[in-house]
């Protein structure tokens, strides 16, 4: 299990996130002040295995279409009502100040119940709602641990929402190649630095370039993180200044360089590459509190 967190300020907004990996599923822990996420623009990886997002929305609002509803509530999002979004997909909105979301990634076999926005909002008991805040406020307070993260999921197997061969599948502790990559890679994570390079990494590690990129390839594929390190910073790159947009204060151009694009011209073609709007008309579609 591999766990980063970050705090990013920007003009009046802010957004603190923990990201968990494992094997078996993806955890990333949300809370943000004035920023609004959009999944109709959610840039898709290239690679990567198929799977099911436990969306939670621990704090704040949720939109569907033109039905809005409020926290708590959890939905479990097909593949392409959240990862690989299609013109033709069902897409929803998140918001508030704050909003706190809990996005729970894992493949199709370890899900209960049914699937799909269509499929409404799924039922978990009070108790466990009130275990979910806990761990969502804890990962806020302090980077959490190993023990903190699987506690949860073992109560979301209790509550009936995931299988128990999620947990079972847990690794304890990681190959020794794995944790010396992301003791070079956490910094990053913690300073946004979303076009960090291979060389970066290889100073860092110390490694000679063949060892580190045959380390990061074999990350990669363990951790399901898609085809490259090139195309999974190129999707975090593509998701920071997607969210970023939505700030009340914040200037597309600000935003481009914030990110690690070397102009806004950049960014508007790295856009057009994920077949997204120019940043002009996502910027002036989400920008907080546009609901």
């Amino acid at each position: 299990m591999l766990i980063a967190s970050s705090d990013r300020q920007f003009e009046s907004s802010r957004v603190q996130s923990t990201l968990v990996l494992e094997r078996q599923f993806r955890l990333h822990v949300l809370h943000r002040e004035q920023l609004l996420f959009d999944s109709h623009f959610s840039p898709s990886p290239k690679q990567g295995a198929a799977g099911i997002t436990l969306y939670f929305v621990v704090a704040g609002s949720f939109q569907i279409a033109d039905r809005v509803l409020e926290a708590p509530l959890v939905f479990a999002l097909a593949e392409d009502e959240f990862e690989r979004v299609t013109p033709a997909s069902r897409t929803f909105r998140s918001w508030g100040d704050p909003s706190v979301t809990i996005e729970l990634r894992v493949a199709a076999e370890h899900v209960c119940g049914s699937v799909g926005l269509d499929a409404g909002p799924r039922e978990l008991s009070e108790w466990m709602w009130a275990r979910t805040s806990a761990f969502s406020t804890a990962c806020f307070s302090n980077e959490p641990d190993e023990t903190l993260v699987q506690a949860w999921l073992v109560d979301l197997v209790e509550d009936g929402l995931i299988a128990p061969a999620l947990v079972e599948s847990i690794v304890l502790p990681e190959p020794e190649a794995f944790t010396r990559l992301w003791a070079a890679c956490r910094p990053l994570y913690a300073n946004h630095t979303t076009n960090a390079s291979i060389l970066q990494i290889k100073r860092a590690t110390g490694l000679s370039l063949r060892q580190l990129t045959r380390d990061l390839g074999m990350m990669t594929r363990a951790f399901g993180l898609g085809g490259s390190f090139r195309d999974t910073t190129r999707v975090l790159r593509l998701r920071a200044a997607i969210v970023l947009l939505s700030a009340p204060g914040g200037t597309a151009t600000k935003i481009a360089t914030l990110v690690g694009y070397k102009s806004l011209d950049a960014m508007g073609r790295a856009f057009r590459e994920a077949k997204l709007p120019p940043p002009s008309i996502v910027q002036d579609t989400i920008r907080y509190p546009h609901v």
